[in-house]
């Protein structure tokens, strides 16, 4: 499998219905064992007529694993692709009420239109931009600079993107166990997946080798961008 970094998780070869397509099937793993074109179907209010060629399309791309009348599930790579654009779309949510004060309705139904226009440059930036905004007191002047040098966890990273560990905020037990696996100061990581579902994982290329961390874990690790 190549390497999962920020340029080729920028899918031009996607439509941005595609894109909500894959988005609509990562969402529903994880409610549905098994997941049918009817399924995706009546979660985008569609008729089932439109959604098979769009599964083709996903299939003959690599991104899902679908035959017809079967059930239908992402690879690693269509998984990748799903937990970056949700991640956006959280966001562009955020961004959009927090900041602009849109209701929250409107702001969803924005953030979906607008999420496959993002980069992974400009995503981080937004992801800075929102830090910013909630820590700070507004009369500073704020700059893409100083956001992205803000210390985050590798719970709040994004599929892709690198990062310098900057230290462990745990005792004991969390503590040592994040030292064995070699989570150490000025160690560079880069996070290869971020689960979304009620027990997330978190897989982390470090040293030439990956290691996977649970939801406490990922969130004990402070890093810079």
């Amino acid at each position: 499998m190549p390497e999962i970094t920020p340029e080729n998780l920028d899918f031009p070869e996607l439509s941005a219905s595609l894109e909500n397509y894959i988005a609509t099937i990562h969402k529903l793993s994880q409610t549905h064992g098994t997941i049918r074109v009817k399924d995706i179907a009546a979660m985008r209010q569609v008729k089932p007529g439109s959604v098979s060629p769009a599964m083709q399309r996903l299939s003959r791309l690599g991104l899902i694993d679908y035959t017809r009348r079967e059930s239908i599930s992402l690879t690693v790579r269509g998984r990748a692709i799903a937990e970056t654009l949700i991640r956006r779309q959280r966001l562009l949510t955020d961004f959009f009420e927090e900041i602009l004060k849109i209701p929250s309705a409107a702001a969803q139904t924005q953030a979906e239109a607008v999420a496959h226009c993002l980069t992974a440059q400009s995503t981080a930036r937004l992801e800075g931009l929102i830090r910013f905004v909630r820590t700070s007191s507004n009369d500073g002047i704020f700059s893409f600079a100083s956001a992205q040098s803000l210390e985050i966890t590798i719970a709040e990273m994004m599929p892709g993107q690198t990062a310098t560990v900057r230290h462990i905020r745990a005792q004991g037990e969390l503590n040592h166990q994040l030292i064995d696996m070699g989570l150490l100061p000025d160690s560079s990581i880069q996070l290869i997946s971020g689960a979304l579902g009620i027990t997330p994982t978190f897989v982390v290329a470090l040293q030439g080798y990956e290691i996977t961390l649970s939801s406490e874990q990922a969130n004990a690790v402070v890093v810079s961008l």
